[in-house]
């Protein structure tokens, strides 16, 4: 299961690199595209759920 690291740019500019244990971030975002922050949380959470999921049926064990 790849894993996958990619960056937020917040409002004030800084950029973070944030780890998915899965590629399934790249289904609820895009690229340069902007999100309102309430919105960004709500991908964010079920991408990361998602992820879980899936480490949690090849593995057995879900991401803590």
């Amino acid at each position: 299961m790849p894993e996958t690291i990619w960056t937020v740019r917040w409002p004030d500019g800084r950029e973070e690199a944030l780890y998915s244990p899965s590629t399934v971030v790249a289904e609820l975002f895009n690229p340069g595209k902007s999100y309102p922050l309430a919105d960004f949380q709500t991908r964010a959470r079920i991408a990361l759920e998602r992820a879980s999921n899936r480490v949690a049926a090849k593995y057995g064990f879900a991401c803590s």
